[in-house]
């Protein structure tokens, strides 16, 4: 007679090997970096252990029911649900494939919708983007690149990508004026160079690393190259070491651009005045921040 130890070891040792099985399809007939397998067997370990709870011991009372449910409960608390249906997805049809399972029942999944209407913008007050901008120390090389950037997100309400493509060229400090060359609507857009921003732009191109690349902001450590995308990075990182008190619901340059536009619209400007600060192409895009509340 098999003892409970046993059985609970049959039934690990059943999905290590589907488990196993499926990370091995996916690397021979997909494609999939090891990344993207690790992501994977971390989504199917979870399903193991719902099923588990829901005492199903077996893939014979696995059922399309089930599937949902785990979704609806788990999915929610995941970054990216959509990862986590694709995941399942993928596991059903290897099921199915190698007859472990009677029916496809992937073909029964459908996959998650997002609706844009559902959105909400992630902001703070912009009396905490203030004093997070007024506390923060400029004392190195990097502190001081990474406060300019802050500066131009916060004071413009612009994309990361927006401040990574600016060059030396496009400021005019004479007439105090900046051009953002192309915008996402594939545009160009001039906007007045504040005092402040200015101040801080100055302080970071006077200890700048000499290079040959025209965007302002560079990489730390040699190569000097453009920081490019990775101003996102620099972004969490400053709002991580630096932010005081409860942690802002993101931790990208969106939370500078989002509490821009709260800013905005607590101040009475129109929308189709916050559209065109913004570069929205369409009215949509803008409506998202009427969605708060506009008083804290």
């Amino acid at each position: 007679m098999l003892d409970n130890r046993t059985i609970m070891d049959a039934k690990e040792s059943l999905w290590e090997k589907l488990i196993e099985g499926h990370q091995d399809f996916c690397r021979v007939h997909r494609g999939l970096k090891e990344i993207n397998l690790k992501s994977y067997q971390w989504y199917l370990k979870h399903f193991q252990a719902f099923l588990e709870k829901r005492g199903i011991n077996d893939l014979k009372g696995l059922t399309i029911a089930l599937i949902d449910e785990f979704i609806c409960q788990i999915g929610p608390k995941f970054s990216r649900p959509s990862n986590l249906n694709s995941t399942l997805r993928s596991f059903l049809r290897y099921l199915y494939f190698y007859q472990y399972i009677p029916s496809d029942l992937a073909e029964k999944l459908y996959p998650q919708s997002s609706f844009s209407h559902a959105k909400r913008p992630k902001y703070v007050p912009w009396k905490k983007i203030q004093d997070f901008l007024a506390k923060f120390k400029r004392e190195s090389l990097k502190d001081k690149r990474d406060f300019a950037i802050l500066m131009f997100l916060a004071s413009y309400g612009l994309r990361a990508r927006e401040v990574a493509v600016l060059r030396v060229t496009d400021i005019d400090f004479i007439n105090r004026q900046f051009t953002i060359r192309e915008r996402k609507g594939g545009k160009p857009a001039a906007f007045p160079l504040q005092r402040d921003v200015a101040d801080a732009l100055r302080d970071y191109l006077s200890v700048r690393p000499n290079a040959s690349h025209p965007e302002i902001f560079l990489k730390i450590k040699p190569p000097f190259k453009a920081l490019g995308i990775s101003i996102s990075l620099a972004v969490h990182e400053c709002l991580i070491h630096h932010w005081e008190g409860r942690r802002p619901p993101t931790r990208g340059a969106y939370l500078f651009r989002h509490s821009f536009a709260k800013a905005m619209l607590d101040r009475g400007a129109p929308l189709t005045k916050i559209g065109d600060v913004l570069g929205h192409e369409k009215m949509d895009s803008t409506l998202i921040y009427t969605r708060v509340a506009t008083k804290e």
